[in-house]
């Protein structure tokens, strides 16, 4: 029933007046249950969502970052390099960007993503 009931809820036509009143004909004794589950359900849907886009973010932003350091650092390095650092995860740019500064030639960049990932 919860699965039907939010399959409605994503259809347009099924506004929250809508949804009410199917849920007053077909369960007349679980309106407001039923509409608090979904109001629930789809602010948790929603705060998920947010979540996941700030994660998004940090990650662009310190690809972002570790790609200035390592510019400014060692100088320009191939665009696959590039790719590749933009596609690590969180925790590895940050570590990533933490020892940039210990850096000096290109080959240390290349030692560092050859021992701390798994090229893909």
């Amino acid at each position: 029933m919860k699965k039907t009931l939010l399959l409605m809820s994503q259809v347009h036509l099924f506004t929250e007046p809508h949804l009410r009143d199917y849920i007053r004909e077909e369960f007349p004794d679980e309106v407001e249950e039923l509409m608090d589950w979904l109001k629930n359900y789809w602010i948790q849907k929603g705060r998920e969502q947010w979540e996941q886009q700030v994660l998004i973010g940090r990650q662009e932003e310190a690809a972002k970052m570790a790609l200035r350091l390592i510019h400014h650092r060692i100088g320009n390095i191939p665009a696959t390099q590039q790719d590749f650092i933009r596609s690590l995860p969180l925790e590895q740019l940050r570590a990533l960007s933490d020892a940039l500064f210990d850096f000096t030639p290109p080959v240390d960049l290349n030692n560092w993503l050859a021992t701390h990932t798994t090229q893909k």
